[in-house]
């Protein structure tokens, strides 16, 4: 993460939170706002958010997405993870939700094809964590 997207963060979001505690991003949309520009790789005024890895191995906002689940023990990401799944699956294709002040995707899909990836990894005993957004449409 760069510098500029730190001291973005800590403007947006302050400082008032205690290390490993939410932010109170229902309540405070700039803070939301900020995550929300940044996960798109840049500040809200524009600013790289990340620098310095290598974009054939790495997408820096997807990284930052897995440190975001610091703290968190397996169940509760799983807990997240499945209220996620049963918003989004039973929302219609093209429906939108409200993060901070911004319009965001509000459905996901499961291919045919990650389904038989994940239903082959755990018939051979793999506990399968899968973090994927892709543009294709079945």
């Amino acid at each position: 993460m760069t510098d500029a997207a730190a001291a973005a963060l800590k403007t947006a979001c302050g400082t008032d939170v205690p290390a490993g505690e939410p932010l109170k991003t229902s309540t405070n949309t700039t803070c939301a706002d900020e995550i929300v520009a940044i996960l798109d790789d840049k500040t809200r005024a524009g600013q790289p958010a990340f620098a310095g890895y290598d974009s054939r191995r790495l997408i820096g906002s997807y990284s930052w997405g897995t440190a975001l689940s610091a703290g968190y023990t397996a169940d509760q990401l799983a807990e997240f993870a499945n209220a996620t799944k049963k918003d989004n699956l039973g929302a219609a294709e093209g429906a939108t939700q409200t993060v901070g002040s911004q319009q965001v995707d509000g459905y996901i899909r499961v291919y045919p094809q990650i389904k038989d990836l994940i239903g082959t990894l755990q018939a051979n005993g793999i506990d399968t964590w899968i973090v994927s957004a892709s543009p294709s449409r079945s």
